[in-house]
């Protein structure tokens, strides 16, 4: 396939998925990966796509929705190292006896790593994190019951929210597709997945929003938090032109462990 050709392609498949793997690029296009890397650095260039760790994304593109969300398992090893960073920070608050909240979406996940020794109670509603726990976790673990989204690895809807309802935690540590700083928001693509969400937030002691630089001044049809509720706000960088709130952490390298 010529470069002109397989460019288009790429354009075509990441207007409609918003984020494209690698992997998958080089299996539709049939060509090697130094192939694809070298487009995708050639379209960056031009200002059309932004390149992920693994892979690119949309410049500019529309508020995220069901529709647009890229499936949780092609987010898996985008930025990596800063999820790692920000939950390796985050568990710091975790002490023996607490009952914690984990989130769906990737960036949360991480946190396993960091408290699986721990005698706590973890309650969850994401269902791609059953694959990440431990054999030898210390805690108990309750899946949070309701309607099934395979392509975001979680559950959500009025069930799911009654079940937490019974539920308080000491720590939630919660997500988000994208914050705005200056207008004091956080948003998500699901509005079921919002009242998750919103309902968590309102039954725990201490709120935790885990996010990394990508998603700053990242829209969402849904918003579902201002940011002054979140107790600690932990982030792997805010960019230079932000202006930081009182309740960020700026997780720096080496609090990876």
């Amino acid at each position: 396939m010529l470069t002109k050709k397989r460019m288009a392609k790429i354009m075509e498949m990441v207007r409609k998925d918003v984020y494209v793997s690698v992997k998958d690029l080089t299996e539709v296009l049939q060509t090697s990966r130094s192939s694809v890397v070298r487009d995708l650095m050639e379209l960056e260039s031009q200002g059309l796509i932004k390149r992920e760790r693994g892979g690119a994304s949309l410049v500019n593109a529309s508020i995220l929705t069901p529709f647009n969300e890229p499936a949780v398992y092609s987010k898996t090893n985008i930025h990596e190292e800063e999820k790692r960073r920000i939950c390796a920070k985050a568990s710091q608050m975790v002490q023996d006896g607490d009952c914690i909240y984990i989130d769906s979406g990737t960036t949360a996940m991480y946190l396993m790593e960091y408290v699986y020794d721990k005698k706590i109670t973890v309650v969850t509603p994401n269902t791609y994190l059953l694959s990440k726990i431990p054999e030898d976790f210390q805690g108990k673990l309750f899946l949070v019951g309701g309607e099934v989204s395979l392509k975001n690895g979680t559950t959500k809807g009025p069930l799911t929210e009654a079940v937490l309802g019974q539920f308080y935690f000491d720590t939630a540590f919660l997500t988000a597709n994208g914050i705005s700083i200056g207008r004091n928001e956080a948003y998500v693509f699901d509005f079921e997945i919002g009242a998750v969400k919103k309902e968590v937030l309102k039954r725990s002691a201490k709120s935790c929003l885990l996010i990394d630089r990508s998603k700053f001044d990242v829209k969402a049809i849904c918003t579902w938090a201002k940011l002054e509720e979140f107790h600690t706000i932990y982030v792997d960088e805010v960019p230079e032109e932000e202006k930081s709130p009182d309740n960020v952490v700026n997780c720096e390298r080496e609090e990876i462990l």
